[in-house]
């Protein structure tokens, strides 16, 4: 299978788009005022997140088909997810934690610094939101979902769809009769509905298709019509709601956001070509974007009011606009300069010794 798909990268960038809109329309809604464009954004925006689970779930399976079964080959994709992952995540991190030293009146160590810096640096499951880059809890849960692929190199190939299906059964059976996530981070994570996303994204790449521009659309207009109706079911007037129940928003999104993937991947291998250029570049910046836009957003937010900024409509629009580019202005260039570069030195490859020269041995004479 293909390792890059241009539809997935337009996709990734729509997904860490929506995320910002819906960041910075939390920001818009705190000022209280009677003209807020982004007020609809706050009921889906978040929806970005499940796209970018699905995602996770279809590129993993697509760059891994091959290894699957291999345990010599655990190692190194074990290197290659920590090294997309930590290095990056590290850089943006020290730029939350300076950010917050200086405009926070909340101190930088907690209650109990040194667990909160090993479960922060690390990236492990913790009770509450991490403090200073709230956005990174998704990233523990692309680590455990990363690791259990990984424990597909030691089975069988052939066992991969079947232990996957099992554990998307287990965690249907739990949302059904459970529901309620356990207490213990740790025994919560497997069991989330959040791992139906990445799941339903792994089999999407295990059972690839090829449409025509018809079938794409007609998938891409059912994943639409999801939306709207799973929305108009669930609406809530308070928008933070939906947000904060993994089982309803995984039902409204989930299959949405795996229509979407089929659509685009399913049309790319049948031969569709993806113009979006600017698209796709936000795509490849878009794990940078979204480590720093929160960020972003808080330099920005207090860089207006001591600019005194104003917000009639006028005034507003170019507020929104200059709030935008705050949040996505520094993961684009994070990525260009930082994350790039790590990526092509992680990629390096010792070059293979030569081969060791065999002397021929001499020819017998015929007697």
């Amino acid at each position: 299978m293909r390792e890059r798909y241009d539809t997935l990268q337009a996709l990734r960038g729509a997904a860490c788009l929506l995320v910002v809109a819906f960041h910075l329309g939390g920001e818009e809604a705190r000022l209280g005022l009677g003209f807020n464009p982004l007020k609809p954004v706050r009921w889906f925006g978040y929806a970005g997140v499940d796209l970018f689970f699905v995602l996770s779930g279809f590129i993993i399976a697509a760059t891994t088909r091959a290894d699957l079964g291999q345990p010599g080959r655990f190692p190194s994709y074990l290197f290659r997810r920590a090294w997309r992952v930590y290095p990056i995540y590290w850089v943006a991190l020290a730029a939350a934690v300076a950010v917050h030293a200086v405009l926070s009146p909340d101190p930088v160590l907690g209650p109990a610094p040194a667990r909160e810096a090993t479960d922060t640096l690390l990236l492990l499951p913790t009770p509450g939101q991490p403090r200073f880059l709230a956005v990174s809890w998704t990233l523990t849960y692309e680590l455990m979902f990363y690791l259990a692929v990984g424990g597909l190199f030691l089975l069988p190939a052939r066992a991969a769809v079947p232990a996957v299906g099992a554990w998307a059964g287990l965690v249907a059976v739990w949302s059904v009769a459970v529901g309620a996530a356990p207490a213990d981070p740790y025994l919560a994570l497997p069991v989330s509905p959040f791992v139906l996303e990445f799941l339903a994204g792994f089999l999407l790449a295990r059972f690839p298709v090829r449409l025509a521009g018809r079938g794409a659309v007609a998938l891409g207009l059912a994943a639409a019509g999801w939306c709207v109706a799973a929305l108009a079911v669930a609406h809530d007037p308070d928008p933070d709601r939906l947000v904060n129940d993994p089982a309803r928003r995984v039902a409204v999104f989930g299959p949405a956001a795996a229509l979407a993937v089929l659509a685009a991947t399913g049309w790319e291998r049948g031969g569709g070509r993806c113009g979006l250029r600017w698209l796709r570049r936000v795509g490849d910046a878009s794990y940078s974007v979204y480590l720093l836009h929160v960020t972003g957003l808080v330099v920005g937010l207090y860089l207006s009011i001591r600019a005194g900024m104003t917000h009639g409509k006028a005034g507003h629009v170019l507020w929104l606009g200059l709030m935008f580019a705050a949040a996505v202005g520094p993961g684009v260039l994070l990525h260009r300069y930082v994350e790039a570069p790590l990526l092509r030195l992680g990629r390096r490859r010792p070059a293979a010794p030569p081969p060791t020269a065999v002397p021929t041995p001499p020819a017998r004479r015929a007697a």
